[in-house]
């Protein structure tokens, strides 16, 4: 370990540890002594976090002692933990060592597997489907069968990560579970362009979805940049006549309820924002994910900041250790003038394998904490997104809404790809009934139920998808119809104030027609007990319906 004061001048080895956080340390007295002005505002910051230092510790891994505690203690380290298993220098798992500087490789690289027997690796489709959420490395290795003795969650932190990252952006909550595609944006890889056929698992974690990944940044090399694979199967193991060697076990693995399963990658060399407009003529992101981002120590990061602040989309950070979240937070905060509103979090999908030569005496792990960034509205288009029909809850996200605009100037006669779905929005409100199969054909009821659906919005009245009502089918709303039983419950002939839908569902209280103040707290009742999970998701709720309402 370097000595916190700085290397120069040093006399010995950083041994000498601050009395009062002993997450750092020095090589002399003189050096802890001119340091101290600048550790003196983390210094109560790391203490708190080295009394967590058994938690990161914590695997349920037999081999858990192994790679965390002898590394961190220099009692071995990782290359001998990876050449006792015969993984070392070998595949995908080349770059988990220092014996090798980082290489992206040829595209040759992702046809490596697991090198491992088969009872050891995720390299068939799962035995079951998944009944619950998965919330831990148990949780995970008990699903896909695999021993505890299995260093597979090494590598299978990537996937595994962008699996809970969607949960804790909130996408993957109560009443909305992801629909036929899954668009991620995946900002600064370095060794995962080494390691893809990892992401293979995806097509377990999210069935029956199309999962596509643009990975952007300027590790990515020259030759590259601009590569597109398609991830077929899951990563193999290295049995002669295992099952996964074929291609009937490739075909039968991508289907669940009729919808099929796929991985589709791109690479990009450069800085998101710089790239942003071109990929997004592609793709908008449902998420974004920086694994690792660094974005205190890269001022790179602050354009890439403030466009996403602009975009809006759910975007999650991870980072080695908490310390760097905490500086990450004031970065963001200098750029946005906002912090993180979310805690950051422990991330159970963590590397169970610490960093070697960490700066820090608090044990490092790669994608070891996350956070999202506050600006992040969370885009669930329906508050009440529970009472929205499944089909319709892909919809709920901004590049699907503004898909919408190709139907600009649509009218009768005509057939256009995709209509199908604004016809079973229209059902879900009231306007369309009856239709158990809607086609893409612009036909006479579609017509009719535009022109009820003009005049409940007060607009022109011309049963065409005029830009006018395109606009307003994109607006955020309530989940309640507008139509019940053929009589319009709407505020016939009102004009429509604000952002959101001007529609009859609710009532003042007698006398009290609103609070008398403008802002509201609440609180937690500590019997509870309830986790940071759960309150997490309070608080995007009660920030999303304070965004939602112009008064308060």
């Amino acid at each position: 370990m370097e000595c916190s004061g700085g290397s120069r001048g040093c006399v010995g080895p950083a041994r000498r540890r601050c009395n009062r956080c002993n997450a750092v340390a020095y090589c002399s007295a003189s050096h802890q002594a001119l340091h101290w002005n600048e550790h003196k505002k983390e210094c109560e910051r790391l203490s708190q976090q080295m009394t967590r230092v058994h938690e990161l510790n914590h695997f349920p891994f037999t081999f858990t002692k192994q790679s965390t505690l002898l590394v961190c203690e220099k009692k071995g380290t990782r290359c001998s933990f990876l050449s006792k298993r015969g993984i070392h220098k070998r595949g995908m798992w080349t770059v988990e060592c220092n014996c090798r500087v980082f290489d992206a490789g040829p595209r040759s690289m992702i046809d490596y597997g697991w090198d491992l027997e088969s009872l050891l690796c995720p390299c068939r489709e799962p035995v079951s489907a998944m009944s619950k959420c998965l919330n831990t490395w148990e949780d995970y290795y008990e699903w896909r069968g695999i021993p505890l003795h299995s260093p597979v969650a090494i590598l299978l932190q990537w996937p595994l990560t962008i699996y809970h990252a969607t949960q804790f952006a909130g996408l993957r909550s109560s009443g909305y579970e992801i629909c036929d595609e899954l668009y991620i944006h995946y900002l600064g890889p370095e060794k995962e362009l080494s390691q893809l056929d990892v992401f293979g698992e995806l097509i377990a974690l999210f069935p029956g979805v199309q999962v596509h990944i643009e990975f952007v940044g300027p590790a990515v090399p020259e030759n590259r940049n601009g590569e597109e694979i398609n991830i077929s199967n899951y990563a193999r193991c290295n049995d002669t006549h295992c099952s996964c060697k074929s291609s009937n076990e490739t075909m039968r693995q991508f289907q669940k309820d009729g919808r099929t399963s796929a991985v589709q990658l791109r690479v990009r060399r450069g800085l998101y924002h710089e790239l942003y407009n071109d990929i997004t003529k592609y793709s908008f992101p449902d998420l974004v994910i920086a694994p690792n981002a660094g974005l205190a120590a890269y001022p790179s990061w602050l354009p890439t900041i403030e466009l996403l602040k602009e975009i809006d989309v759910p975007t999650v950070f991870s980072d080695y250790c908490e310390e760097a979240c905490n500086l990450s937070s004031d970065c963001v905060n200098s750029v946005t003038g906002c912090r993180f509103k979310i805690p950051i979090q422990l991330n159970p999908f963590r590397q169970p394998m610490a960093v070697e030569d960490s700066p820090l005496l608090i044990p490092c792990y790669s994608n070891c904490f996350l956070f999202v960034s506050s600006s992040t509205s969370f885009n669930f288009t329906f508050p009440n997104i529970s009472g929205i029909p499944p089909i319709s809850i892909r919809n709920a996200t901004k590049s699907s809404w503004n898909a919408f605009e190709k139907f600009s100037g649509c009218h009768t006669g005509q057939t256009v790809d995709g209509l199908s779905k604004l016809k079973q929005y229209l059902n879900h409100f009231g306007y369309i009934h009856d239709h158990k199969s809607f086609t893409d054909d612009f036909d006479d009821a579609l017509e009719s139920a535009l022109k009820v659906y003009q005049k409940n919005f007060n607009l022109n009245q011309t049963g065409q998808l005029d830009k006018a009502t395109i606009k307003q089918i994109q607006k955020p709303r309530c989940g309640n119809a507008d139509v019940i039983n053929g009589t319009s419950t709407m505020n016939l002939g009102k004009t429509s104030t604000g952002h959101l839908h001007n529609v009859g569902h609710y009532s003042f209280f007698r006398g009290q027609p609103r609070w008398s103040k403008d802002e509201l707290t609440y609180a937690f009742s500590p019997e509870n007990r309830l986790s940071n999970e759960v309150k997490a998701v309070f608080a995007r709720a009660f920030t999303r319906w304070s965004k939602a309402l112009d008064y308060y």
